[in-house]
């Protein structure tokens, strides 16, 4: 699978503007997620190929969002696999010490709004492959956003799952994944008008500022297959 994860990552992005890729397994099999940081650049894409869903981000746009605890950035970190290129930071137990920010959790509810706008779109077109695991990222930025506003130590997914009791909407999403190419374009409408709901309401409990513009422009999908 390692070998799977770089072809498909060297096939879009010139192997010579890849600073480092991770990757981290979670229970759900429905997808694997991967984080490829490239360098010098500010971007921030999503890839979703054959049950892949990669994270591109450029190098300056990653300590950025490391300093924010964006979960797709301090996830792969905390509990994943670096399997290509240098490592970005050589001391895991200095991760854990890593705090929420003032700007956090507008930051990170503000995404939640962005990839909830994105499985609206791709739920018009059917695109169960990309709805789902944007709907999923919509709930995770919200749930971590609501997290990071009660408790500003850096936490990961799993540790949140295994809360199920007290995140109830991501354990949820988290179990759709799985049925992404299952759900009839009906279920997606009804999932997402909760996520809907789910994310005004934490939005109304941290109050709710204006993102600013590096975040406010919505993560951009170059292809899916």
């Amino acid at each position: 699978m390692k070998k799977e994860i770089l072809i498909v990552a060297t096939s879009v992005i010139p192997a010579a503007q890849i600073k480092c890729v991770y990757t981290y397994r979670q229970r759900n099999p429905g997808y694997i997620p991967v984080m490829v940081v490239t360098k010098g650049l500010t971007e921030y894409y999503h890839y979703s190929y054959k049950r892949m869903l990669i994270t591109r981000v450029g190098e300056k746009a990653f300590y950025l969002s490391l300093q924010l605890l964006n979960p797709l950035i301090t996830e792969p970190l905390l509990v994943g696999e670096q399997i290509f290129g240098e490592d970005l930071y050589l001391s895991r137990p200095a991760l854990y010490d890593l705090k929420a920010v003032p700007e956090t959790t507008n930051q990170l509810i503000g995404m939640a709004k962005n990839y909830f706008k994105g499985a609206r779109e791709f739920s018009r077109f059917n695109e169960g492959g990309l709805t789902l695991p944007y709907y999923y990222h919509a709930v995770l930025f919200a749930t971590f956003a609501k997290y990071y506003f009660l408790f500003p130590k850096v936490t990961t997914v799993a540790r949140l799952l295994v809360e199920a009791d007290r995140w109830p909407e991501l354990k949820e999403a988290y179990e759709l994944l799985g049925q992404a190419y299952a759900l009839s374009s009906g279920m997606y409408q009804h999932y997402l008008d909760r996520a809907e709901k789910y994310l005004q309401a934490v939005a109304t409990q941290i109050r709710l500022k204006p993102v600013p513009p590096l975040y406010a422009a919505e993560p951009s999908v170059l292809y899916s297959c």
